[in-house]
């Protein structure tokens, strides 16, 4: 069985990957990025984010914390595979084009993540 690439037209569009980002840092999403960096200053500067780092040390947040973390790193690939392979086996190519959608959209959210901690 030979799998076929289902509405190409579309998957290029939504692979657009630097149209994405330029939308993402531009326009009203700028300014909230600015505010977001300024607001991020005035709690470090004020040393609550010092405070709030030793407040949730404490041995049973952690203990909660660690299964959130986990699934928050591996739900949104997992989920992105299985949806692919339902679109691929179901052959529905708005499935598929949604897929690449939402591919592309864990991948600029764990980049910009990955961004912003270094």
């Amino acid at each position: 069985m030979r799998l076929q690439v289902y509405d190409f037209k579309n998957i290029r569009t939504v692979l657009r990957l630097t149209g994405s980002i330029i939308t993402i840092f531009s326009g009203r999403n700028l300014r909230y990025y600015l505010l977001a960096i300024v607001l991020t200053m005035l709690v470090v500067e004020n040393g609550f984010d010092g405070a709030y780092y030793r407040l949730t040390r404490v041995e049973w947040i952690v203990h909660f914390a660690r299964p959130a973390i986990i699934l928050g790193t591996l739900v949104p690939v997992v989920e992105t595979l299985v949806i692919l392979a339902f679109g691929v086996i179901r052959k529905n190519p708005r499935i598929i084009t949604m897929d690449w959608a939402l591919g592309q959209a864990a991948l600029l959210g764990h980049a910009f993540n990955v961004f912003e901690g270094a």
